[in-house]
């Protein structure tokens, strides 16, 4: 019954459900209760949540207090670990996977344990593992209908809307899959989720993730990145391409050296 309790019509105040645990306490039952609390109990059905959202328990812990449903625990414990910079920008530069993999951008799972903790350093895209199952299309659907509806920061939204232009097409996830970031063998259904869930989105000018987007962009404008890339994924993707291509640049030092001689030689 967990997945019916993430739904939106289905939440129900927590304090509520605190009341009513605290009723069932009575004293026929008391050593059954004991050492039980409504936030462990929440726990032990959570960790099946806990595969679709990676999420600290000391986090779950901490947000747990705060919330007013069981979505909005979520909501809260899904929150960026530090607030983004955000700057000025327009939703067609956002880069994909693969338009990224071209301009020398490498990708590396992050070592942040938030899912929204997306960051670039050093020509390098860190994001946090994520895992995509059958039921988390639903599952997001009513995190970001929550979030929308209660006008809150639309954090989980944007990642929505970050995440479906990275893997706008099956190549796309497919790179990420190939680099540890996401778990997943169809790389069709990946892009597919997210295509399905940004209709749902809404882009403002206050997209936390508009300072990322413009770093990358600045880094695969460069021509001496592209240049790099182009080398290394023609040329050095394999020890047998980059064996070929050293023995070439060596024939071509050799050919040039006899050529000279020859002419020296005149």
């Amino acid at each position: 019954m967990w997945p019916d309790l993430w739904l939106l019509e289905n939440q129900l105040p927590l304090f509520i459900l605190n009341d009513l645990f605290n009723l069932a306490k009575t004293a026929a039952y008391d050593d059954e209760y004991e050492g039980l609390s409504l936030i462990t109990i929440t726990f032990g059905f959570a960790q099946a949540v806990l595969t679709v959202l990676p999420i600290e328990n000391s986090l779950l812990e901490i947000f747990f207090l705060q919330a007013t449903h069981f979505l909005d625990w979520l909501r809260l414990s899904l929150q960026p670990s530090q607030e983004p910079i955000k700057t000025e920008f327009q939703a067609q530069n956002i880069p994909s996977a693969m338009e990224l993999h071209q301009g020398g951008v490498k990708f590396q799972l992050g070592s942040s344990k938030t899912l929204l903790d997306i960051s670039f350093n050093k020509g390098t895209l860190e994001s946090p593992f994520l895992t995509v199952y059958d039921n988390s299309v639903s599952f997001y659907r009513n995190i970001l209908a929550f979030e929308n509806m209660h006008g809150y920061s639309r954090y989980f939204n944007d990642y929505v809307i970050m995440m479906s232009y990275l893997v706008n097409t099956a190549k796309d996830a497919e790179l990420l899959i190939q680099n540890g970031v996401i778990g997943l063998g169809n790389s069709e259904r990946l892009s597919s989720v997210f295509r399905s869930l940004v209709k749902e989105s809404s882009l403002s000018g206050n997209f936390q993730y508009s300072g990322l987007v413009e770093n990358l962009n600045i880094h695969c404008g460069h021509r001496c990145n592209k240049w790099k890339a182009i080398l290394k994924q023609n040329y050095f993707n394999t020890p047998w391409a980059s064996i070929s291509v050293v023995a070439a640049v060596i024939l071509l030092v050799l050919t040039c050296i006899q050529t000279a001689c020859s002419i020296v030689a005149l």
